[in-house]
């Protein structure tokens, strides 16, 4: 046969490789019929040109391997032939129920809920103009401009004291540097709503003119009374979800963490962090046809350790924006997405449709975004896989107390040696003590009998204890509903080695600037 092949003619040549090319179709296409094919192939190949090409993050897609069942676990391909690819887009989702919400967030991938709002919420059917009725006076501040953080009373904009075309349809150039393609270029209009009612009252946000309508001046009392009656008025706006838990502390969360944003078209957030450690929500309300674009990127693989380095748009600066998802949200819906999760948000409505005058097309085209926290459940399964990334983060220092949190199962962890051995001997007798029956697996039942018998005594309870539901998700790394006792044992070595890693670098920075201090020597100038 191998003797044959020159003697074969270009069109017998060319019929064997069309055979080829539909042998290799065909066997796609079982695999589609099987269940096993890309769940984002279709919406990424709809994308095709025209989102920049990103590098390959491995552990990122490893993580979506094990919660999306892909094909193939990138891990295991040959890595240059993959090197460059594009963003996927994200998952949209509708009609869930309580548990499956709940378990989307607890394996930390975001996505978009398309009946996010109830028609029936008031905000519903506001648009930016809605917000000079409801709340008169109010101030909402310009982000990204140079005056934001010097106190400069002219970056504060009243609604009721508009001249000419509202402020909030204004386009304002904001102050990012090196802005990469697809960047907002213009800057929003921000109302940290439970910042300025809680710790910066001073700020003047929620007040008003302190006279009555017959103009006498109104005692301290009765102005508490008002702003509180305000201040209330504007949280019964923070509602949740239908297949969000509706539980207190979501509630009473999403109250104390409200913030709101208008957006006039080409305006936006500059891609950065929050700092935290609970999921958001941030909901897109205006008109019908009003879109919000969301570009999405897990912390890079080596964090920068320095204070504001993922700051609203100090990423476009350092070169790590390399956007990993990106998806459009529309009137009502919303996006979920984690900490360390890095985002941007981009006004790109279409223009109204028809003659609209002027003032009338740009509230058409401004977006409310809603934004709030929850804390119930917790993304578990992302703090657990990228906890090396998030314990790495200044903005997220503070919630490394909640990855501590799960990995001891509430309790403080059994043993910090710097011997790997100790390590594993303690880990081992921890998971041991927690299976009472002895039958490999941990359950609820044995971890409250564990925290009976040893409160007060050999283990320290930490300072709140997660729910049994955020547990199970962290240390249930192969997915099948139980802990083991090896994922208990794996689960606990891999925080302690991280825990140590984290004291380890930290030192060699200290030192290093000890010696820094040290090669400058005493000046000689004074």
């Amino acid at each position: 046969m191998f003797l044959s092949w020159p003697r074969l003619s270009c069109q017998r040549v060319l019929h064997h490789g069309l055979l080829l090319v539909l042998i290799i179709l065909l066997t796609l296409s079982s695999a589609t019929a099987q269940g096993s094919t890309d769940m984002f192939a279709a919406a990424r190949a709809s994308l095709e040109g025209k989102i920049p090409a990103r590098e390959l993050d491995i552990k990122l897609d490893d993580f979506l391997y094990k919660y999306y069942n892909w094909t193939a676990s990138p891990s295991d391909l040959d890595v240059d032939s993959v090197k460059r690819y594009k963003p996927r887009p994200i998952p949209r989702y509708r009609n869930l129920t309580t548990d499956e919400f709940s378990n989307l967030v607890a394996s930390g991938i975001p996505f978009i809920l398309e009946d996010a709002a109830d028609p029936a919420w008031p905000i519903f059917k506001w648009k930016c103009s809605s917000f000079d009725k409801e709340f008169p006076n109010f101030k909402f501040r310009q982000e990204y401009s140079d005056a934001q953080n010097s106190g400069d009373e002219s970056n504060l904009e009243t609604f009721g004291a508009s001249t000419g075309a509202p402020w909030w349809m204004q386009q304002r150039p904001n102050n990012f540097r090196n802005l990469p393609t697809g960047a907002p270029k213009y800057a929003p209009f921000y109302w940290d709503f439970a910042k300025g009612w809680e710790t910066e009252a001073d700020r003047g946000w929620l007040e008003q003119d302190a006279r009555t309508p017959g103009g006498q001046v109104m005692s301290d009392k009765a102005r508490s009374q008002k702003i509180k009656r305000e201040a209330e008025a504007v949280q019964a706006l923070a509602q949740l979800p239908r297949c969000m838990k509706q539980s207190n502390s979501n509630a009473e969360e999403a109250k104390h963490s409200l913030e709101f944003w208008l957006q006039p078209f080409e305006s936006g957030s500059g891609a950065h962090i929050d700092g935290h450690c609970t999921s958001t929500i941030a909901f897109t309300f205006g008109a019908p046809g009003v879109q919000k674009r969301w570009r999405l990127q897990m912390l890079p693989p080596k964090p920068a350790p320095v204070r504001d380095a993922y700051k609203d748009g100090t990423v476009y600066r350092s070169n790590e924006w390399h956007h990993q998802w990106e998806g459009l949200v529309g009137h009502g819906e919303a996006i979920v997405f984690y900490p360390g999760i890095i985002h941007e948000g981009l006004n790109v409505s279409p223009e109204p449709i028809g003659n609209v005058d002027r003032d009338k097309k740009f509230d058409e085209q401004c977006i409310i975004g809603m934004t709030y926290q929850f804390g119930q459940p917790m993304p578990s399964a992302m703090y657990r896989h990228f906890i090396d990334r998030l314990s790495r983060t200044d903005e997220l220092q503070h919630c490394r107390q909640e990855s501590r949190a799960m990995a001891g199962m509430g309790m403080e962890m059994a043993s910090f040696s710097k011997e790997k051995a100790a390590r594993l001997k303690s880990a081992q007798q921890r998971s041991t003590d927690l299976d009472e029956n002895g039958d490999g697996e941990i359950t609820e039942a044995e971890l409250q009998s564990f925290r009976s018998r040893n409160r007060g005594r050999q283990v320290k309870m930490s300072r709140e204890a997660p729910s049994w539901e955020n547990i199970l998700n962290f240390f249930d790394t192969d997915k099948d509903g139980r802990l083991s006792k090896d994922e208990s044992t794996k689960a606990q070595m891999d925080f302690i080695q991280n825990e140590l890693d984290l004291r380890a670098e930290n030192q060699r920075r200290k030192e290093k600037k000890a010696q820094k201090r040290r090669r400058k020597g005493p000046r000689t100038d004074l």
